[in-house]
């Protein structure tokens, strides 16, 4: 329960139905799957948040919702990505179609003052815990290295499969970082968030702990979660650069 704050919307970026046959899991049925699997374990997590799912292969989930899960505020929208252009510059440029076109449809979204963004067939364990770090603007998890040796500590990326962040802030900030996306060189969403975050100098908005994912990566097929060893090596981490870095949130 959060009686100390409102519960924000939750945004899931999803793609059911893809053009292209590159990534691991590619078929549309296990996508939808598990997609089902990561909406029932938020629900789980937080029974009475309102989510919005926004598919960018015009997959209409809407049926399939009401199906599985009756009693849940779940919004569906869906539109055509322009599946060329995702094809060749990366998933990146169409999750940043998919954000822009939910801000500009969603009534739960536009009822609200900030959002939760996370990729489908993932859900965040320990979210009530990183929900409490919001800072009014911008909260989110990144990649480090260098954190634990005795030289400069390196900002690799910012991971944008989850973050919180207020509805205004994205739109003035990170709204149109999709369009610098560019995988074939190496200008990944993640690259473009972290570009912004720098060139704004922005300070105290990488969560302090480890956001706990489970799930799978749709591109890689990859199982995001962690072993008990994994998780107390990034909470070390995070400790560390609680010391070291303006950038981690210290509240």
């Amino acid at each position: 329960m959060h009686t100390h704050m409102q519960l924000p919307p939750l945004l899931i970026t999803s793609a059911i139905s893809i053009a292209d046959q590159q990534p691991v899991i590619s078929d549309p049925d296990e996508r939808l799957r598990l997609t089902l699997v990561a909406i029932g374990k938020w629900l789980e997590l937080e029974p009475e948040i309102q989510m919005v799912i926004c598919d960018g292969s015009n997959f209409d989930l809407s049926t399939i919702m009401r199906t599985h899960f009756p009693q849940a505020k779940i919004e569906c929208l869906h539109f055509q990505n322009d599946a060329a252009l995702v094809a060749k510059l990366g998933k990146g440029y169409g999750e940043g179609e998919i954000i822009n076109y939910a801000l500009d449809h969603s009534k739960h979204l536009q009822a609200a003052s900030f959002f939760i963004k996370c990729t489908s067939k993932v859900w965040i364990k320990n979210f009530s815990a990183c929900l409490r770090y919001w800072n009014g603007r911008f909260i989110c998890n990144a990649d480090f290295s260098n954190v634990t040796k005795f030289k400069p500590y390196t900002l690799n990326h910012i991971d944008t499969r989850f973050f919180i962040v207020d509805k205004a802030f994205y739109r003035e900030t990170f709204a149109q970082a999709y369009l610098q996306v560019n995988d074939p060189l190496r200008q990944t969403i993640e690259q473009c968030f972290k570009k912004i975050v720098l060139e704004k100098k922005l300070q105290a908005f990488i969560l302090p702990i480890w956001p706990a994912l489970a799930g799978f990566a749709g591109s890689t097929g990859e199982d995001y979660e962690l072993s008990r060893l994994g998780l107390w090596k990034e909470d070390f981490k995070r400790m560390v650069l609680r010391w070291r870095s303006p950038l981690v949130a210290n509240k």
